[in-house]
């Protein structure tokens, strides 16, 4: 490599192909939620939406949340059916 333009694999150039992580419960509530925050607040940033959806998501009453958490199960479940032999390998 020369200068800056160091060879990392990119999702485009991995040998073997990219399996995204499924979804745990809070990610499936934040995406759920994410477009009604930003249609309520037009013009906010990420990290604000991020912070409002979390603030709602410690507030949830215990038999919300657990209704989210059997949505990331049957999302897990899709996903080993999906992809039998995934193992998730955190980046070094």
């Amino acid at each position: 490599p020369t200068g800056n333009n160091l060879n990392f694999p990119t999702k485009q150039t991995r040998k073997k192909p990219y399996i995204p992580r499924p979804p745990n419960s809070f990610i499936l509530y934040r995406q759920h939620h994410h477009p009604l925050i930003l249609n309520q607040h037009p013009g906010i940033n990420n990290s604000e939406i991020s912070r409002i959806i979390a603030d709602h998501w410690r507030n949830l009453p215990n038999p919300e949340k657990e209704e989210w958490k059997r949505k990331a199960d049957e999302a897990k479940q899709r996903h080993m059916k999906a992809w039998p032999d995934y193992k998730y390998q955190p980046r070094r």
